[in-house]
C-alpha cells in the first residue's frame, strides 16, 4: 500500500508501510504486533503474566531484570519497525486511558487523563441537541466508573465536575446528570 503526501510543498511517495487514515491500517497494525509478540513470546525464558495490545501500544508484566532484553528483541523483530518502552514509576504506569497502579501485589486501575489534555469537549453552549450533550456526560462517566477501581469514584467524580463545569455547563444541570447516573449503577 503506497500513498503520496506533501509536505512543505514537496510531493512524496511512501514506500513502506500503511499510512495513517487509511482503513487498513489499523487492521494491519494488529495482526503485525499480535504477530510479532506471539514471535517473540515464544522465544522469552521466562512467563509474562499479563501482556495487553490495543493497535500499537502494548503493557505487560516482565521482570525489571529483562526490560533491556525485551526492548532488544522487538527491535530486532524488524529493522522498519522499532520500539520505545516506559517503564513505571512509583510502582504505577499509565496505558490508553487507564493508570494501573501495583499495590500489594494486585493491579489498581484509575481512569487517567493525560497531562498535555486540554479538557476541552462539546462545550454546553454549542449547538448541540441536549440529549447529545447529557449522552457525552453519561458516557464519559460510564467510561470512568468501567477504567478505575470503585476507591477512586469519588476522586472522578469531582475530575468530571470541573471538566464540564470549564465546558459551560452549570453545576444544577452536572449535578443531575451525575445524581441520576449514580442512582442507576
Amino acid at each position: 500500500m503506497s500513498s503520496y503526501f506533501v509536505f512543505e510543498g514537496q510531493y512524496y511517495l511512501q514506500i513502506e508501510g500503511s499510512s495513517m487514515g487509511n482503513p487498513a491500517s489499523p487492521v494491519i497494525a494488529n495482526i503485525v504486533m499480535n504477530y510479532a509478540i506471539s514471535k517473540i513470546l515464544e522465544s522469552l525464558p521466562f512467563e509474562v503474566p499479563f501482556i495487553k495490545l490495543y493497535v500499537d501500544d502494548t503493557v505487560a508484566a516482565v521482570p525489571e531484570s529483562e526490560v533491556d532484553n525485551i526492548l532488544n528483541l522487538f527491535n530486532r523483530f524488524n529493522e522498519d519497525i522499532q520500539f520505545t518502552l516506559e517503564i513505571e514509576q512509583n510502582n504505577r504506569i499509565s496505558f490508553l486511558d487507564i493508570l494501573i497502579e501495583r499495590r500489594e501485589g494486585c493491579l489498581i486501575t484509575d481512569w487517567f487523563i493525560k497531562p498535555i489534555s486540554s479538557g476541552r469537549m462539546l462545550n454546553f453552549e454549542s449547538n448541540h441537541p441536549r440529549a447529545q450533550k447529557i449522552g457525552m456526560i453519561t458516557g464519559l462517566l460510564d467510561r470512568m466508573i468501567k477504567l478505575s477501581n470503585e476507591a477512586h469514584w469519588e476522586k472522578n467524580y469531582k475530575i468530571i465536575s470541573n471538566l464540564l463545569l470549564k465546558n459551560g455547563y452549570n453545576k444544577s444541570f452536572i449535578n443531575a446528570i451525575v445524581g441520576k447516573f449514580r442512582q442507576e449503577l
